[in-house]
């Protein structure tokens, strides 16, 4: 086996430096949600408005890996609009947290 030396130690430190950072905080993200997302998808992750995703009990939400989920935060989608420009990519990370704590 052979270990990583120069360049490639860098690289993979910065990598793994970087996955820690995209991890969001519940605490933060329930915030968030009740200010941007509840009107919508309900405070308890049961929709409000028909054709709108529940987050409670969903397995396809489970799913999805946070990066995807961010980036439909961040476009928009279908009656969502698009929150690229409202919310910090942090943010964003906080509220996927958030929703998944609804099982």
């Amino acid at each position: 086996m052979r270990l990583l030396s120069g360049k490639g130690c860098l690289g993979f430190v910065l990598f793994s430096w970087s996955l820690v950072c995209v991890a969001g905080d519940p605490f933060i993200g329930n915030q968030i949600y009740n200010e941007h997302c509840a009107s919508c998808h309900g405070s308890s992750g049961k929709a409000n408005i028909a054709g709108t995703p529940d987050f409670a009990g969903n397995p396809m939400l489970l799913a999805k890996p946070d990066l995807q989920l961010r980036d439909t935060i961040a476009s928009g989608r279908n009656l969502m609009p698009a929150f690229v420009g409202i919310l910090k990519e942090k943010q964003m990370m906080d509220v996927i947290a958030y929703i998944r704590t609804f099982h």
